[in-house]
């Protein structure tokens, strides 16, 4: 089935304000309502500021094709599924103010104050005359200033929810509430690991030696993969994981030769770093600490345990303006490194100005070291890109494993 993505790329500092904010992210998750709406297929909701597409798909049900609320919610929450990552507290934003939300989109409060009402309602049945339950559960943080809360919002708008375990800090005792509220549509899993696109297209290699040693069932079977760890100690298996590596690093070294023009050492250790070279990203630290690294080798007289090669990778998908002179700036960087004959064989600078989904998962089978801006469990679960600030994707077709983050 046809997926459709709708990603919304992290703004600059002070690129643009909290009301072009909104209006770009409400744009985006009414192009995916729409997507969804129009094929009959799932909405999946790949970060907590997409979660704004559930009152949106209940406006366009309930104003333009004139459904009751009772039809209207249980169909919103019949096609929209949600997944994010680990989450440890409720950082101040994206958290709309209501006195903003009000000036800016009037009709989505007024339909979030139903759905409020109503998700609240749920909560009294179950657990009557907890005042304390109700404030923790509502959709809306209490205080001085008022606030939405997308994370809960996106859980009982959806037919089911996966949120990446460990449930840690302020946001564990809200989900456990939410999990006996909801049932089986909240589940608590670990970050998946998607064996076709990052094992066996990705790193054929190590797909082949983890048939051979746990059988062909462990791309579908997680769990079996524990066994591995008893493997660590055994000597063939280890050799035959180093030569899978080094395989996967002369790949590398000839893409690397073809694209950059960077002859590297396969026995080098790999530093991959990947991303949108944007400024959340601080790019200019990975600069400093190539030319720290480089006056450290040829100044500082320093020996480094291994030779190391830097791959500093811009995703396509995140090129934008102003990343040009970055990219100039890091292959000026590389092209000093990599001529110097004091930094050899300890330090191999690479640019990929721009990284297609093939070179990604190359470069993923190739690291021993990766730097990247985001981590587990600060953004989106599955979802493509560099860490975006909203996600929404739809999938044509019946529900069930939504694409959309990919």
């Amino acid at each position: 089935h046809p997926v459709y993505t709708h990603v919304l790329p992290p703004a600059a500092a002070g690129d643009v304000g909290d009301t072009e904010r909104l209006r770009q992210e409400t744009a985006l998750v009414a192009g995916a309502v729409r997507d969804a709406l129009a094929g009959g297929g799932t909405l999946l909701l790949a970060d907590e500021r997409a979660a704004i597409a559930v009152p949106e798909m209940l406006r366009v049900l309930v104003d333009e094709q004139g459904l009751g609320w009772d039809e209207a919610w249980a169909r919103t929450r019949a096609v929209t599924v949600s997944r994010f990552g680990s989450p440890k507290s409720e950082p101040r934003r994206p958290f709309w103010l209501l006195s903003f939300l009000e000036c800016e989109q009037p009709r989505l409060l007024e339909i979030l104050y139903e759905v409020n009402r109503r998700h609240l309602d749920e909560v009294e049945a179950l657990w009557p005359g907890d005042g304390e339950r109700r404030r923790r559960l509502s959709l809306f943080r209490e205080g001085d200033a008022r606030r939405l809360r997308p994370g809960p919002l996106a859980v009982i708008g959806s037919a089911h929810a996966d949120v990446a375990t460990p449930w840690d800090g302020p946001a564990a005792e809200t989900l456990a509430d939410l999990a006996v509220l909801r049932g089986k549509a909240l589940r608590a899993r670990p970050t998946p690991v998607f064996a076709r696109r990052w094992l066996a297209d990705g790193n054929p290699a190590l797909a082949e030696l983890l048939a051979l040693t746990l059988g062909e069932r462990w791309a579908t079977d997680p769990a079996g993969l524990d066994r591995l760890e008893t493997l660590a100690f055994d000597p063939a298996f280890r050799g035959a994981f180093r030569a899978a590596r080094r395989a996967n690093r002369e790949r590398l070294a000839a893409r690397l030769r073809d694209a950059a023009g960077v002859e590297i050492d396969a026995d080098a250790l790999v530093d991959v770093r990947v991303g949108a070279l944007a400024g959340h990203e601080r790019p200019l630290v990975n600069v400093l600490g190539l030319v720290r690294e480089h006056l450290r080798l040829t100044a500082g007289g320093w020996t480094p345990p291994a030779p190391r090669t830097v791959v500093l990778a811009r995703v396509a998908e995140a090129v934008g303006p102003g990343s040009q002179r970055l990219v100039r700036l890091l292959q000026a960087v590389a092209d000093v490194v990599n001529r110097d004959e004091r930094a050899r064989p300890a330090l191999r600078v690479a640019v990929l100005p721009e990284c297609d989904e093939e070179t990604v998962r190359l470069l993923a089978a190739s690291a021993d070291l990766s730097n990247q801006p985001g981590t587990a469990g600060s953004g989106s679960a599955g979802a493509r890109g560099p860490g975006p600030a909203g996600q929404a994707g739809s999938r044509r077709g019946p529900p069930g494993g939504a694409g959309g983050g990919g």
